[in-house]
């Protein structure tokens, strides 16, 4: 076997270009003599050389790699590995066998995969990575998803938009948002581990399971571990490994038609001023009896309990809690809240009287018991719940030692204040009613599907908890395009890419794991985020951002495992600029992608099978507001007139209700999987729900114009 590598005298001042000359060979003083160029000197170079008879290659500044097989050659210029410690036989596979994805600079080593057990051998040495520059060159890396180079910190050099246009990014912007997110530094070790697999380790380990059992001391990792998280202790006392067993996809759609919904655009004569849970199981019993099997709904996620309420369900305090607004409330309601079709909905009269209601009847379930509080669990966003009750809503306006999750400081506070122990357990027990009015839906046989929102308010629980790990002077949003030229800027901060990491992703499991609560599958708004999020600085306008990559396969793989755990399907929103691979790394693990007719050139009769298939959403027009010329463009008139042209040739000359009719008709015959028709559509309404990027208009706030009663009553 054989390897071209650069080498050189081995000092820090060597720059590279000194460390361009080439050295062939295999033996073992070769190898030592490459692990101790990876390493600073003295102590650390005495240890290096005891564990370079254990098969250990180190590379650094590798300018090329040479692969004999056969008598083939096959040179790969400009790979660079820097600083990385890979075991040989992992290097060179049937002596010639290179593997590249090893081969990584240093923003992926810190942000994506470290799932090589090399990585657990090297923080059981105890032995970080070295961080000076000569080791550490700033080299762009070619992601096999994004397509485009990006900088230490994950900063893309900039991004092609949906008409082929190349945007660079500016100096400014790189420095603005590599001062938001800090100096990269490596966290401790992960292992991603497809379920199934066995791997040799480097020395004996015991294992300790997610489920608090205990397996070992063992050489290999066993094919049988269960999916989850646990973790790998080294017998000599090294660093424990996380290890994270996963499935490779998630589970399979149901082939299924349904409807999309808009939970707060519901109504009937028992809503308390906005549709909620209620109205939803008896759409979901009519849709049932119509031949309906699931439902995808808008976010089911918790605004803050103060006022004034927040109108959009995508803009949450916490995407790990539910809305109590959404409760359904036993009892007429007040004149005032009844819902009137042509009104538009006041969230704030709403909730000022559905939370009296919940507290009272809170009360009379505490009171039967003699007041005697059974405590929840501390949990971030209960607590911030109750914080926000007495403090308001925004958390950096909060006493010293409240204004951050302070499990300690919690406990000290519920053990000294009775009130705000209440608080606590009445912000509990609402979440447990929501619990409950989703289980009721789920008998009714409808398999409802959440939506995830993209992310959360800086002002909000999760903001608040997580705030260590957001670069909170950032924004999330998305270039300008043609569905909006001058760009959206979401008011959402973003998760710094290596903290989140050397967090273990615990806020991330545990948001896909709220998510998947209460239903059988999940929406992922903005997919694409997995792979990479546009940041704004912010204050700026959106043409003043730029992406940052995100280690998507680790992120996929923890979907998978918790949605098959929740035994959930699981669909992408893959709308708008979407980079190269994206869609068919999301394919591969049966994320389903997304069909929407005002963007697709071709018919329904053409589209995949394995999606989401829609006319509209509720960011886009209705059919009715097409037709009427009162919304949308004429790409979507031209895309309806064509989806409906087999049974009606003059759309103008036809009732609009017979021009909706013949566009489900033609949508539920697609070989989609999953076929959705909007209840914006259904009831013809000319309005969407919402127009990105306005705030002059009443977004999330209307009504659909027919009672949940009639909608799919038969006629």
């Amino acid at each position: 076997m054989s390897f071209r590598v650069a080498a050189g005298t081995f000092n820090h001042e060597t720059s590279d270009s000194e460390f361009a000359r080439t050295i062939t060979g295999s033996s073992d003083e070769a190898i030592e003599q490459l692990v101790l160029a990876a390493f600073e000197f003295g102590d650390r170079a005495d240890h290096v050389r005891s564990v370079a008879t254990h098969r250990i290659s180190a590379f650094t500044g590798l300018t090329g790699l040479g692969r004999r097989s056969a008598g083939v050659v096959d040179e790969r210029a400009n790979v660079h590995v820097v600083g990385f410690l890979a075991e040989v036989r992992h290097l060179l596979v049937d002596d010639a066998e290179i593997l590249s994805e090893c081969l990584q600079a240093r923003a992926v080593l810190l942000q994506s995969a470290l799932d090589q057990p090399i990585s657990h051998r090297l923080k059981s040495m105890r032995t970080a990575l070295p961080l000076g520059r000569p080791l550490w060159p700033a080299l762009g890396h070619t992601g096999s998803v994004t397509n485009m180079t990006h900088d230490d910190w994950g900063i893309t050099d900039g991004y092609f938009d949906v008409g082929g246009a190349w945007h660079p990014t500016t100096g400014d912007i790189r420095h603005r948002i590599r001062e938001a997110m800090g100096v990269p530094a490596a966290g401790p070790p992960l292992w991603f581990v497809e379920a199934g697999t066995t791997h040799s380790l480097w020395n004996p380990c015991r294992l300790e399971l997610e489920d608090g059992s205990s397996q070992g001391p063992m050489n290999d990792l066993p094919a049988d571990l269960p999916i989850g998280y646990h973790r790998l202790i080294p017998e000599d006392g090294g660093i424990a490994t996380i290890l994270i067993v996963h499935p490779t996809s998630c589970p399979t759609l149901p082939r299924a038609w349904g409807a999309a919904v808009q939970i707060y655009a519901l109504w009937s004569d028992r809503s308390w001023g906005i549709g909620d849970l209620g109205d939803l199981r008896i759409l979901g019993q009519s849709l049932h009896n119509a031949g309906g099997r699931v439902m995808l709904i808008s976010p089911l996620h918790q605004p803050a309990p103060s006022l004034p309420q927040e109108n959009s369900p995508y803009y949450p305090s916490s995407r790990r809690s539910w809305n109590p607004l959404l409760l359904s409330i036993d009892g007429e309601p007040a004149d005032e809240l009844r819902c009137r079709p042509g009104d538009l909905i006041d969230r704030d009269a709403a909730w000022i009287a559905k939370r009296d209601a919940l507290e009272s009847m809170f009360s009379a379930e505490i009171d039967a018991d003699g007041d005697a509080l059974t405590l929840p669990t501390i949990d971030g966003p209960i607590v911030w719940s109750a914080l926000c009750d007495r403090f308001g809503q925004d958390w950096h306006s909060w006493p010293d030692g409240l204004d951050r999750f302070d499990e300690a400081a919690i406990v000290a506070l519920v053990d000294s204040d009775r009130s705000f122990a209440r608080r606590l357990t009445f912000h509990a027990w609402c979440q447990a009613k929501v619990g409950e009015q989703l289980g009721e839906i789920a008998a009714t046989g409808i398999s409802l599907i959440g939506d995830l929102a993209v992310g959360f308010s800086p002002v909000g629980a999760d903001a608040w908890q997580y705030q260590n790990l957001l670069a909170l002077d950032m924004r999330l949003g998305a270039p300008p395009d043609p569905f909006n030229a001058e760009g959206q800027e979401w008011g959402i901060p973003p998760f710094i890419p290596w903290r989140l990491r050397a967090d273990a992703y615990i806020p991330f499991v545990e948001t896909i794991r709220a998510a998947l609560s209460g239903v059988h599958g999940l929406r992922m708004d903005h997919v694409m985020g997995l792979f990479r999020q546009f940041w704004i600085p912010a204050g700026s306008p959106p043409s003043e951002g730029a992406y940052v990559t995100f280690p998507a396969d680790e992120l996929i793989a923890i979907i998978c495992l918790e949605a098959t755990r929740a035994g959930a399907f699981v669909v992408g929103e893959d709308l708008g600029t979407v980079a190269e691979g994206v869609r068919g790394t999301l394919s591969a693990a049966n994320i389903a992608g997304t069909k929407v007719l005002w963007f697709e050139s071709d018919p329904p009769a053409e589209w995949p099978a394995n999606s989401l298939a829609t006319l509209t959403t509720h960011d886009l027009p209705t059919v009715a507001g097409v037709l009427s010329g009162n919304d949308g463009d004429s790409n979507q008139h031209d895309r309806l007139v064509a989806a409906v042209s087999d049974v009606i040739v003059d759309v103008h000359d036809r009732d609009v209700r017979e021009v909706i009719a013949a566009a489900h008709r033609c949508l539920l015959s697609s070989p989609a999987t999953l076929r959705l028709v909007s209840m914006d559509d259904i009831t013809a309404s000319e309005q969407r729900p919402n127009h990105p990027g306005t705030t002059d208009r009443p977004n999330w706030r209307r009504r659909l114009p027919i009672s949940v009663d009639n909608i799919l009553s038969p006629t």
